[in-house]
């Protein structure tokens, strides 16, 4: 038997590579084709990954500190403007006193027409000016002596006059004062003080100063009220009484007790006439203004309205802030 030259079996496989194809593996080409063929990593883009989640955590906190505070903050102080505005509002008037008033007691050996009374209110004090006017059948010149006629002013109780001098002041007591005021009458020359009644023209005046604020008469815009004085006579006349005061804009007032018998922006007068010989009993006239009544309604209303929003808007701001971490 004889064996094959220089070889084995055509068939069987050389583990080992071909020279060929080591050639062909250690070509540029097949190292270009490998490089293509091999996944391409991506580069990190900027703001990417964990950039991104830092910008979601300052929204996030601008959110929450917007819920937190700015919003409850708002309403805080809208609440706060619009309580301010109502109270600015709201029309504070309080219950007003009746006013006290003054005694007049007239000591006169002659018949007197009329007594003229009336009140100038200053700042915390009071001019009283008083003048009283003989009748027509009084005789037109009283005697300088013998007969004298004497008008005897009681304030309200704790009020004092300024200046009170001895011979005609005097401190009674419980508080009380007394001013007797001798009376010399004159013949009125010019325009008569007494335009509504009809005198001889003999008259007699005095004026007296009390340190008082209000004296006699009080009033808001809304309500007036006017102590009428009380007057006694001891004479043999009956005279009529008329009572002056200064009240603001008095011809709009609805004076629903004892109207007076004249009234103008500034001043208010009532008229009394003694219907025997007696006195004459001290009474207080009282008016409302129903425009300044109205008006207050309307304020009141607005005020309580404002009120309401400015308690929803505190409401609302407190459950802001309640709940701003839910």
């Amino acid at each position: 038997m004889s064996g094959v030259q220089g070889g084995g079996n055509p068939t069987s496989e050389d583990p080992r590579p071909s020279a060929r194809a080591a050639a062909e593996a250690a070509s540029p080409a097949a190292e270009e084709a490998r490089v293509a063929a091999a996944p391409v990593s991506q580069p990190a883009q900027p703001g990417s990954g964990p950039p991104a989640a830092a910008h979601h955590d300052d929204g996030l906190r601008n959110r929450l500190l917007q819920k937190k505070v700015l919003r409850p903050a708002v309403l805080a102080a809208l609440a706060l403007a619009f309580g301010l505005i109502a109270w600015w509002l709201y029309p504070v008037r309080t219950q007003l006193p009746a006013p006290t008033y003054t005694t007049l007691e007239l000591r006169s050996p002659f018949a007197v027409e009329a007594v003229n009374y009336a009140v100038y209110q200053r700042s915390g004090a009071a001019k009283i000016a008083i003048s009283v006017l003989l009748s027509a059948g009084s005789p037109a010149s009283p005697p300088p002596s013998g007969k004298k006629a004497t008008l005897i002013v009681f304030p309200p109780v704790g009020t004092a006059f300024r200046p009170c001098p001895a011979q005609l002041c005097y401190h009674l007591p419980g508080g009380t004062y007394a001013w007797a005021q001798p009376l010399n009458f004159t013949q009125a020359v010019g325009p008569s003080l007494f335009p509504d009644v009809a005198g001889s023209g003999m008259y007699a005046s005095f004026n007296l100063d009390v340190k008082a604020g209000g004296f006699g008469v009080i009033s808001d815009g809304a309500t007036a009220a006017a102590a009428i004085p009380k007057l006694i006579d001891d004479g043999p006349g009956s005279p009529n009484l008329l009572t002056r005061y200064n009240i603001r804009a008095a011809n709009l007032y609805d004076w629903s007790t004892f109207p007076p018998a004249f009234a103008n922006g500034t001043d208010a007068e009532w008229l009394e006439q003694m219907i025997s010989s007696g006195d004459i009993p001290d009474m207080v006239a009282t008016g409302i203004n129903h425009a300044s009544e109205a008006r207050d309604n309307d304020l009141t209303f607005l005020a309580g309205a404002l009120v309401g929003v400015a308690g929803g808007a505190l409401l609302s701001a407190i459950q802001e802030a309640l709940h701003a971490n839910d």
